[in-house]
């Protein structure tokens, strides 16, 4: 198994605590290096500007954020180049970043976290998109077991497109929730504000239905 670290930052469009840590360091170098301080009794810019630290890796450091325009740059870069390590894993063939391209084809936040929804619901949703779940889809690569052996309680292989849009053991659930407007594709799924409910029951009755 793989870990894809990537897709907790994408999904929460937050980049890794490194980045965030670099971004307020600007902010902060930035104000200090601001005219209208130019002439005021700064202790830290004393140092930094003082002989003993012009050798000082740290106070190099320090200075060198100076060089970004904005902190909200560091930010950006930092998402950026974790969206062309999920394109570029999902080019070679990587089966999780493929599978996670189809649910997030634009690698953003999704809406559906800024609504209220149970724990264990919110829960559930984010563990299906990022392939972070119990079915066997998941489980067989933890196991080595080859792909056509991943099977579902019906006898199908159960992946995420499997479980989630056509598997017959949950068509009630489905249908209860979306009536006639049942998603076609697994971005619709994700995208429609009733998906983190209907994944909770679904995953709920999973548990019925799972061999002892």
């Amino acid at each position: 198994a793989e870990y894809m670290g990537e897709l907790i930052y994408i999904e929460l469009n937050r980049p890794p605590i490194s980045d965030i840590i670099q971004s307020r360091t600007v902010k902060l170098m930035n104000s200090l290096y601001d005219p209208q301080y130019k002439d005021k009794d700064l202790p830290l810019l004393n140092i930094l500007n003082s002989d003993d630290a012009k050798s000082s890796h740290f106070c190099r450091s320090l200075r060198s954020c100076v060089l970004a325009d904005n902190p909200k740059i560091v930010i950006e870069s930092s998402l950026n180049k974790l969206r062309e390590s999920v394109k570029q894993k999902a080019s070679m063939g990587r089966s999780k970043y493929v599978a996670y391209l189809d649910i997030n084809p634009d690698l953003v936040r999704p809406k559906i976290y800024d609504c209220c929804y149970s724990t264990p619901d919110i829960m559930g949703y984010a563990s299906l998109r990022m392939s972070s779940h119990d079915l066997a889809i998941e489980r067989g690569r933890y196991t080595r077991t080859p792909r056509e052996d991943r099977k579902c309680f019906c006898g199908d292989i159960e992946d995420e497109q499997h479980f989630l849009l056509q598997c017959d053991y949950y068509n009630d659930i489905r249908n209860n929730a979306f009536g006639l407007e049942l998603p076609n594709d697994l971005q619709q799924f994700f995208d429609n504000k009733l998906s983190p409910q209907v994944i909770g029951q679904m995953l709920r009755s999973r548990k019925e239905y799972q061999p002892n």
